[in-house]
């Protein structure tokens, strides 16, 4: 019974921690929002072709951080070709204060229709 009830507790604390957009607390600071890319997206190529291709976008922070977090990612869906090798690649470049990219990459015969996923950036 006791096992069961810091579970819940732990599961709870991370359910309020996730669905928070940005708070600080001395001198932690943690930003978090989601991302979707897919056709409809300016410039996305992951679908089309083969070979190796990538697709970045720019993730900018509501407010600044006072020095260069660190950046989870997550990815929450993929739509992709049933008839290849699901080929993907995601990670972060140009961390800054103010934001960060986000890449996303695909080779092969490989085809990527869409991606959603979330961030969160963290300081200390």
């Amino acid at each position: 019974m006791k096992r069961t009830i810091k579970s819940l507790f732990a599961v709870a604390t991370i359910l309020v921690f996730m669905t928070s957009s940005a708070f600080v607390e001395e001198d932690m600071a943690v930003a978090s929002g989601k991302f979707t890319i897919n056709k409809n997206t300016s410039g996305f190529n992951l679908g089309q072709g083969e070979g190796p291709r990538e697709f970045t976008m720019e993730v900018k922070f509501p407010n600044s951080f006072s020095t260069k977090p660190d950046i989870l990612l997550s990815v929450t869906s993929i739509d992709a070709n049933s008839k290849a090798n699901v080929r993907y690649k995601i990670e972060t470049s140009f961390i800054s204060e103010q934001g960060f990219i986000i890449k996303v990459s695909t080779w092969d015969d490989s085809k990527v229709y869409g991606l959603s996923g979330q961030w969160m950036a963290i300081t200390n």
